[in-house]
């Protein structure tokens, strides 16, 4: 759910979506990461570190910049 959303509200770009999603196998029924390839663990990755610092409760809320 969390990588649809993300793609959804602009936060990754539709190569990595496409890649992930034709690639990798990401059904949340009996999921488990250590099946997934080294190339899917790979775009994974990239994906969690785009998202890190991202609020995904609130995507709507107001932007708050630390200086």
């Amino acid at each position: 759910m969390q990588f649809e959303m993300a793609y959804w509200y602009g936060l990754i770009d539709d190569q990595l979506y496409m890649n992930v999603n034709n690639n990798c196998n990401l059904s949340y029924y009996d999921f488990d990461a250590g099946l997934l390839s080294q190339q899917c663990r790979d775009w994974m990755n990239t994906f969690n570190s785009k998202i890190s610092g991202i609020n995904l409760y609130d995507l709507l809320g107001k932007c708050y910049i630390e200086p």
